[in-house]
């Protein structure tokens, strides 16, 4: 193995080489001809409140609220008769009526979904 060495020799600082750059040209002012591609302006929104966005959506699938208030209640119920002993077949109904009001809620869920795309290519298509 013998020892060459290269030489790395960088420019000086009177050869460094300019990057050419375009000249500026004058800005021309745009007729209205000029700017009729450009879309209208976007509509200004109302922008929805918690309390009229929670409305709006019940209206549009109204089987979802239905589903958690009949969960939440049955819940309550099945809760209020596991503390006592007497009632543990009561008790185990209500647990097995949320278990279904939670597949309902969900089986609405998806319901509206699906029916909102379907309406979506109605409209579009």
């Amino acid at each position: 193995m013998g020892n060459t060495s290269q030489e790395v020799t960088f420019p000086k600082s009177s050869e460094t080489s300019l990057i050419p750059m375009p000249e500026a040209t004058p800005k021309k002012q745009l007729s209205i001809e000029e700017l009729s591609y450009l879309p209208p302006p976007a509509p200004f929104y109302v922008q929805q409140g918690l309390r009229e966005k929670l409305i709006s959506k019940c209206k549009e699938n109204p089987f979802v609220p239905l589903g958690v208030v009949f969960t939440t209640v049955v819940l309550g119920i099945g809760l209020g008769t596991m503390a006592s002993e007497k009632h543990r077949h009561k008790a185990q109904l209500m647990m097995r009526l949320r278990v279904g009001g939670q597949a309902f809620a969900i089986f609405a869920v998806l319901a509206g979904v699906y029916h909102n795309t379907k309406m979506g290519k109605d409209k579009n298509g």
